[in-house]
């Protein structure tokens, strides 16, 4: 695992992340393909794209993702969608969100809440 060690992935995307379910049902996460990793030579902060991104093209992007999203019946809160955005491109983020639901069985209309970031297994900040 790079996390703690200096490894900056540099290719992270849904083909590159794992999830997995634990026995307790909880799920967690893990990179793989390491191919284009770097070691970095001291820990920094490092901003999220989001943090620059004005809040009219924030809407912008919200709202392409919905579009999408909202096809496969659930509709998500404006957090899980920002989450998405602040760590990947619209595209990702769209196909991130909607594996997560099928792979979670999230899309059945048991409930017509939107999903949360608890739903994901993110922490809400």
């Amino acid at each position: 695992y790079g996390h703690g060690k200096l490894i900056l992935h540099r290719d992270i995307s849904t083909g590159n992340l794992l999830i997995f379910e634990a026995d307790d049902g909880s799920t967690f996460g893990r990179l793989m393909d390491y191919d284009h990793a770097k070691k970095a030579s001291a820990m920094g902060k490092i901003e999220s794209k989001i943090a620059g991104v004005a809040p009219l093209e924030l809407d912008v992007q919200r709202g392409l993702l919905r579009s999408f999203i909202d096809r496969i019946g659930r509709q998500v809160e404006d957090g899980v969608l920002d989450t998405a955005l602040k760590w990947l491109d619209e595209y990702s983020a769209i196909a991130y969100i909607k594996d997560v639901i099928r792979y979670n069985e999230l899309g059945d209309k048991a409930s017509d809440k939107p999903l949360s970031l608890t739903d994901f297994g993110w922490v809400d900040t």
